[in-house]
């Protein structure tokens, strides 16, 4: 699919089936979670270094794995995205990749991959079956097999028997063959799990009698958890088979972000907050809330859509439109697919800055520690007091390296065993179904963290050297040049990725 391929306004009616098949009788649904522990204490400062202060400054629009983001253009045509972005999304159809019960194609996948590798950005990707407007994604295979295919009302598209062995089988072997080509592939940020459903989206409005049974729910998502370890996936709703999916290794997607709804009554309500914070009882969050995953953030990532229809307005006040801050901050959010605002918008609006620096991490360090000289051969022992200011994680272990630097040449670098995943949100939005003491809006999470290390200096001429910090994204090693590398909310921060961290003397006597 490309840039052209934007699925259409979900309608008030969607909204209201919303409203009936979420509540329907014997949902199993638990209670909140309640605030999330914080994380353990790192320790005490390390005594006999000397420490030096690191300023803040502005994080970067395209930080690597989060913000706004759009499709890709359509081919043979310009790019029209204005704004700086790191991911790119894109759907694809099952039959564009799968042939046969065990064949695959996957060239046009391998394509877009490597052309947005090539541009410096991370994929999102999905794959469909149904999807208003486009042709059918069911392979021919499958079509032929005798398995029933039925008509989803008012959209006219094509819905296969999801609970027939055959279809369950194609879509399983598929999500294998995936998992085992692509698991861990730094080309790909982010799987949202289609397959299921209208636009992948895990629903058949309005023909819900279409939508598989949970035990078949379970085996999609069972494959899907059991094929991918290492890329991260999301799924679109928590209420999946009574709640399953929250506990297996996903997160979640709202592709209905900071808009609101009259759900076909009187006024309008949030489609992403809780009842709690003005939402509907079928919210994105109150689900979260009702199954008890309300911290899935912690470990797993939140994404979705800033809705269509406000995707260009969703700053100014609206009876559709909801406060976008307390969304991300309530959800977590890491990305929002804003394909026509990344097209309108180009860096300096601020509000597009505001929205896209509000996603995901916010990495600062504070301190650095370590000997302003060092004796011929002693090691260089450095810690850091670092923290995140952001609403969500960094999901992925990449890895953070530490430089040497002289007459602008790096001499010599190593490589760090930090993980960059420990650093949660030094605060988080409260959700009153918490019932805390005092009502609090927010409330202080972590810790700033204190990583510690130390390293050879043997070999190094005695002088002056800059000392840097760089965590490298991963395409890098790949080839491909433009990869954005992550870089910290400091004004020490170079675009190159390397943030200076103070000077020492090799060498001293």
């Amino acid at each position: 699919m490309t840039s052209s391929s934007i699925r259409p306004a979900k309608t008030g009616g969607f909204i209201a089936f919303l409203a009936l098949a979420f509540l329907a009788p014997g949902k199993c649904w638990t209670a909140p979670a309640g605030p999330p522990s914080p994380p353990a204490s790192t320790g005490a400062l390390p005594s006999g270094l000397d420490g030096h202060v690191l300023l803040p400054g502005p994080a970067a629009l395209d930080n690597p794995l989060k913000g706004l983001m759009a499709y890709p253009p359509d081919p043979g045509t310009a790019d029209k995205r204005r704004y700086p972005t790191s991911l790119t999304f894109r759907y694809f159809a099952l039959n564009e990749l799968m042939t046969g019960p065990d064949s695959y194609n996957w060239a046009p996948l391998e394509n877009f991959l490597n052309q947005t590798a090539r541009e410096g950005r991370q994929a999102v990707v999905r794959v469909y079956v149904e999807y208003p407007g486009e042709k059918s994604g069911i392979p021919d295979f499958l079509r032929k097999s005798g398995i029933a295919i039925r008509r989803v009302k008012q959209w006219n598209t094509e819905s296969p028997d999801y609970d027939d062995p055959r279809t369950l089988a194609a879509l399983t072997h598929f999500i294998k063959a995936w998992g085992a080509r692509y698991d861990g592939d730094p080309r790909i940020g982010f799987i949202t799990m289609g397959l299921v459903g209208l636009w992948g989206e895990w629903h058949t409005w309005p023909s819900p009698e279409l939508f598989p049974t949970d035990d078949s729910v379970r085996q999609v998502l069972d494959a899907f958890a059991q094929s991918f370890h290492k890329t991260r996936l999301l799924v679109r709703y928590p209420h999946l088979a009574r709640g399953y999916a929250v506990g297996l290794p996903m997160g979640f997607h709202d592709d209905s972000f900071a808009y609101r709804d009259s759900g076909g009554q009187p006024g309008s309500r949030s489609v992403t907050l809780p009842q709690s914070m003005g939402g509907w009882d079928w919210s994105f969050l109150q689900e979260m809330l009702n199954a008890g995953g309300e911290n899935r953030w912690t470990v797993q990532p939140i994404g979705g859509e800033l809705r269509p229809e406000i995707q260009t307005s969703f700053a100014r006040p609206g009876k559709n439109i909801d406060d976008w801050r307390d969304c991300v901050a309530a959800a977590h959010a890491s990305w929002l697919l804003d394909h026509v605002g990344v097209e309108a918008f180009a860096a300096g609006d601020k509000d597009m800055d505001a929205l896209d620096r509000g996603l995901g991490y916010d990495l600062r360090v504070r301190e650095a520690y370590f000997k302003n000289a060092l004796h011929d051969g002693e090691r260089l022992r450095l810690a850091l007091r670092w923290s995140n200011e952001g609403v969500a994680p960094f999901y992925y272990p990449w890895p953070v390296l530490v430089g040497l630097f002289q007459g602008g040449k790096l001499v010599k670098a190593w490589t760090t065993g930090w993980d960059l995943r420990l650093l949660q949100p030094s605060k988080i939005r409260v959700f009153p179904d918490w019932n805390l003491k005092g009502k609090p809006k927010d409330m202080d999470f972590a810790a700033p963290r204190v990583d510690e290390a130390s390293f050879p200096t043997q070999g190094l001429a005695p002088g002056s050297y800059r000392l840097a910090l760089r965590v490298p994204n991963p395409l890098e090693a790949l080839g491909f040049a433009k990869a954005r590398p992550l870089r910290f909310s400091n004004a020490a921060q170079g675009a190159d990725g390397w943030l200076t961290l103070g000077s020492l003397q090799l060498g001293a006597r």
